[in-house]
Formats: C-alpha cells, structure tokens, sequence
C-alpha cells in the first residue's frame, strides 16, 4: 500500500513509519516538532515543516506533486539516506562509537600516567 503513494505525511511521531515510506522510496513530509525530523534530510529525501502551519504544508504537497523531477529526486534518494538506520549499520556504527570512546579514554590515561603527579611536582619544587 505504501509503495503506491507519491507522497507520505502522517502525524505520528514515531520514526519507525517514516524510516519505512522513505525506505519504500517516498518522499515525506513532517513536523519540526516531535521525533521523526531528527532523521530527515531537509529538501533531500523530503520536507521538514512548521508543525502548526497549515499553509506551508498545503505548499509542500502541492509543490512535490506537481514537481515531478523534484518528487522522483527525493524518492531515489530516500532509500539511500535511510540506510544508516538499517540494523547492520546501525550497530556498526554503535560499534564504532564505542571503540572511539574507550580508545580516547584509554589514550587519556595513557596520557595522565605519563605527566608527574601534584605530589611528585611538590616534592621536586621542597628539593
């Protein structure tokens, strides 16, 4: 069904439902308020608009459907900017996250270990 539409816009704010028209290869729309516009690529895979302005999202359905190079543009690139929140990637990049953090933390300590202590610079300033 949702493969059908040209345009999706829905106002549930979860990311799930949009995370999927896009991977569907939809260009949505949303709201600024909520969750789901932290995953939007404003004007790439769709639009993100004024939560309470009405009039701004009658423009943005009126202007993907009748602009179809700008509609097709965004339906093939939703898809791909939709994949970073795939379940493998997703993890590489947890992964990847992690390893940074323990590695600069580890490199911290390293770092600190390696300078004299407070009490070794007093001890050499009473010498």
């Amino acid at each position: 069904m949702i493969r059908r539409t040209d345009v999706f816009l829905d106002d549930d704010h979860s990311r799930e439902i949009y995370i999927e028209a896009q991977a569907c290869g939809l260009p949505v729309l949303v709201s600024n308020e909520g969750g789901p516009h932290e995953m939007m690529d404003d004007g790439l895979s769709g639009r993100v608009l004024p939560g309470a302005d009405a009039g701004a999202w009658s423009q943005a359905m009126i202007d993907l459907l009748n602009d179809a190079p700008l509609r097709e543009r965004m339906a093939r690139t939703a898809p791909l900017r939709m994949a970073r929140y795939a379940p493998a990637h997703a993890f590489e990049s947890f992964r990847s996250a992690h390893l940074a953090a323990v590695d600069n933390a580890s490199d911290t300590q390293t770092q600190e270990a390696m300078q004299p202590g407070a009490e070794q610079l007093s001890d050499a300033v009473m010498v």
